[in-house]
């Protein structure tokens, strides 16, 4: 998955970074993850400081993307393709881009060196 991160933030390749209020949109057909106004991008301290292992096969993914209206509702069966979904306990139309994306779930790989990781998305 691509990530796009908008304003002037200097990343350098090997270093991690916490990122907070980012959104998947669809770009050329494929969904990407890119920054919001609202944006955070801070260095992570707690994180590995060298990246050894660069090649991951992903044996475990269970994610889940839900998306809300802005009065907060749960909106069932989006289509991120369109670019109003109509809210069912509201009665609103929302456009697509004004609606909030939570991600949540739990990826598991192994990385070239055999060690296996996991990382929980809140």
């Amino acid at each position: 998955m691509c990530l796009t991160i908008w304003g002037d933030h200097h990343l350098s390749i090997g270093k991690w970074y916490l990122l907070k209020n980012l959104s998947i949109r669809k770009f050329f057909g494929k969904a990407t993850l890119t920054t919001t106004v609202q944006r955070t991008v801070e260095p992570d301290a707690e994180a590995v400081s060298d990246v050894v292992c660069s090649k991951i096969f992903i044996f475990s993914a269970d994610v889940v993307l839900e998306y809300y209206c802005p009065r907060r509702h749960l909106l069932n069966g989006v289509n991120p393709e369109t670019l109003i979904t109509r809210c069912h306990q509201c009665g609103a139309f929302v456009k697509n881009a004004k609606m909030s994306t939570e991600i949540r779930g739990k990826i598991s790989m192994l990385d070239e060196c055999s060690d296996q990781l996991s990382f929980q998305l809140t």
